[in-house]
């Protein structure tokens, strides 16, 4: 990452560190390998490290440091739209059989929609519940449109980092409501849990993301089989 954040092998630095740190194709079975694709030359690495999922980010593919981005200005952006004809970029997607991660706003699903009607062949996973808050109902114009984005093409949702978009203290039932109505929009084969860890830890453990779902009652057993295991691995196809 080239906020001087690490990831990866743990060391701070650009993303063509972590393209190196990444697993080789045979020893990434049962997990998602991660590149942060921040410009064109790391895109088109991707066949060095085999199948994965690219983190997709407002100021992707650039050059800009996250940590110089205000966050609250990016919402009011085009980047995704912008990013459609970075044709070199999908292109490297394609031929590898990358997973893209669209960290989006729930208020730029409209454009996270224009870029999978662009480019259907690829799949995608929207991250975080699109940053939607305990506080934005599921009936918001913006957040129903992730209904229109289940229509159009391969793209999974993750509901990730629910103790960070809680209101509440655990078991964050605040949140239930949103991981139901995604599941009944999707299908359960298309919502995947994460916990976004290790960025939750200033306020969780990593065994109590988890756990949460135990204590949410409108979820069944195999609902929560589905969040944690199966669907994921449909999608990315491990």
């Amino acid at each position: 990452r080239k906020d001087g954040r690490p990831h990866g092998d743990g060391r701070p630095g650009d993303a063509t560190r972590n393209v190196g740190a990444l697993p080789r194709p045979g020893r990434a079975v049962g997990r998602a390998a991660v590149v942060f694709c921040l410009d064109r030359d790391d895109a088109v690495r991707l066949d060095e490290v085999g199948p994965g999922t690219v983190r997709f980010d407002e100021v992707s593919p650039g050059t800009v440091r996250l940590d110089e981005v205000d966050p609250g200005a990016t919402k009011q952006t085009d980047w995704l739209v912008d990013a459609i004809e970075e044709s070199e970029f999908w292109a490297a997607c394609a031929e590898t059989g990358a997973s893209v991660n669209l960290l989006a706003h729930y208020t730029q699903l409209d454009q996270g929609q224009a870029l999978v009607e662009a480019h259907p062949d690829l799949t995608y996973v929207v991250d975080h519940f699109g940053r939607a808050g305990a506080d934005v109902s599921v009936d918001d114009p913006a957040f129903q449109q992730f209904a229109e984005l289940s229509e159009v093409g391969d793209v999974l949702v993750k509901a990730s980092a629910i103790p960070a978009i809680s209101d509440e203290d655990y078991p964050h039932r605040d949140v239930e409501s949103k991981i139901r109505w995604l599941l009944d929009t999707f299908g359960r084969e298309k919502v995947a849990w994460g916990s976004d860890y290790p960025f939750i830890s200033p306020v969780t453990d990593y065994e109590s993301t988890l756990t949460c779902l135990e204590e949410m009652d409108g979820l069944s057993d195999g609902d929560r089989r589905w969040l944690t295991e199966r669907s994921f691995r449909g999608h990315v196809g491990h």
